[in-house]
């Protein structure tokens, strides 16, 4: 999956492109807004990391100009800017969805998935071709349940060749989706690989070319021996954890960049050193609120959540256009002071930490429905609610008992049985009166088309 990734913030874009890496996305990279639109307008991508402090063209406007050209893939806004009013401007603009600085690794990967499996991108966990087997959750090959080691360009060309086994790809089309704007190598490179890859699945058994050559066009996948591509829904759960591969790799990413904060923090000590001084001047005040504003938004992201609480306040307060008071002055210099003794304690390295989130909350929904569960799992996914799914009142029996939920979605009637909801609802019901929850169900009247929602508390 190529992903464009909208970002002036050199740090983070060092770290998003390893952890999105790690995470088998292929990442292009531009520093600027314009930059952006060229390539997001050039380019096939899946999805746009777009941050909305950005030179030349904020992101706000980046976004109004690609959906006004009928732009349709998704743009996932990550910034700093938090109020309500900042995340409906951004939504109107045309964002389909927005997170907040400091972000967690774990948050962000989620939402990804979440936009990637809303417009088709994602539409599997597994692919398979005969006995061969690309787990895309896990990241892993195996073939006759035995696992093959491949580099990450290995795994991203034969996933790309599963997820389309009818078309031929030339050599330059697979340079476009398997490299970034920047590195990409000499169409030679893709033979090597292709050849590498062949090599790779022999010794483990599998002897017939799943691989073909079809000759001045490209490659393309061969039929498979017994089936044809298929592919396997995600687990019950329907939901992606993150492995303990892939959290190695995002602590080594924090870990990587932290001492960069140094040389950002210095500038605020510049800015309060002029401030106490009486000539702070308008390019240093505003090199001090850019600096500010990218610590508030990274901090948090790389181990230093009190730095990046710290950071906000600061930026807060090069953001009066008034000259400022003797006591936000002596503000502003305790809060450098404290941001500066922030950086001698030892980061945050459990990203669980780092990224205090909100209490999880657990969701039933009872509903045999699969589209609809299906859609309600990829929400419950993005915001980390745990959801677990009743396809019928037996099951939500059974899962009820082992349980209370926070929560339950309930459907009034099922097609597999006589049965309705009505039933379990009261048992919920009796249920409830002990043990306070919400319950919201859902029915559909005989005679109207519309659905109706009600909620309990």
């Amino acid at each position: 999956m190529k992903i464009l990734l909208v970002e002036d913030d050199v740090l983070l874009s060092k770290a998003l492109f390893e952890l999105l890496s790690a995470n088998r996305y292929t990442i292009d990279i531009a520093s600027n807004g314009q930059a952006g639109l060229e390539l997001a307008l050039s380019t096939e991508y899946e999805l746009i990391l777009l941050d909305w402090l950005i030179p030349k063209l904020d992101g706000i406007t980046l976004c109004r100009q690609l959906r006004s050209q009928g732009y349709r893939k998704s743009i996932l806004l990550l910034t700093g800017k938090n109020s309500n009013a900042d995340i409906v401007a951004g939504l109107d603009a045309g964002a389909d969805d927005y997170v907040i600085k400091p972000f967690n690794p774990e948050a962000l990967l989620a939402r990804i998935r979440s936009l990637l499996r809303r417009n088709g991108a994602i539409s599997s966990s597994t692919l398979t071709w005969g006995n061969l087997c690309l787990d895309q959750n896990a990241g892993r090959v195996t073939y006759n349940q035995q696992e093959i080691p491949f580099t990450a360009t290995e795994y991203k060309l034969l996933e790309l060749f599963l997820q389309n086994p009818d078309r031929i790809f030339s050599r330059a089309v697979i340079l476009d989706r398997l490299w970034g704007f920047d590195d990409a190598p000499t169409e030679n490179a893709v033979s090597t690989h292709i050849k590498d890859l062949r090599k790779k699945l022999k010794p483990v058994g599998l002897g017939e070319e799943f691989l073909e050559t079809v000759y001045g066009m490209g490659y393309r996948l061969k039929p498979a021996p017994n089936r044809s591509i298929s592919v396997r829904e995600t687990n019950q759960d329907g939901k992606k954890k993150p492995s303990p591969k892939d959290m190695t790799s995002v602590n080594r990413v924090l870990e990587r960049f932290r001492n960069s904060f140094v040389g950002q923090v210095a500038v605020l000590e510049q800015a309060k050193t002029a401030l106490l001084a009486g000539n702070l001047n308008e390019e240093l005040q505003q090199s001090a609120l850019h600096e500010a504003h990218k610590l508030a938004g990274s901090m948090g992201s790389f181990g230093y959540p009190e730095g990046s609480r710290l950071a906000r306040k600061i930026e807060h307060l090069l953001l009066e256009k008034s000259s400022l008071s003797p006591h936000q002055i002596s503000d502003f210099s305790q809060l450098v002071t404290a941001l500066q003794q922030e950086l001698t304690k030892p980061a945050v390295t459990d990203t669980a930490q780092s990224f205090p989130m909100k209490q999880t909350y657990r969701l039933l929904v009872i509903d045999d429905d699969a589209t609809l569960t299906e859609q309600l799992q990829a929400e419950a996914d993005s915001w980390g609610i745990r959801m677990k799914v009743a396809p019928n009142l037996a099951t939500a029996r059974s899962l009820f008992s082992l349980k209370t939920p926070d929560a339950i979605l309930l459907d009034l009637s099922f097609s597999t049985t006589e049965e309705d909801g009505l039933i379990l609802l009261s048992e919920i019901v009796e249920r409830i009166a002990k043990y306070p929850s919400n319950c919201f169900y859902r029915t559909r009247y005989p005679n109207r088309s519309t659905e109706s929602v009600a909620f309990r508390s």
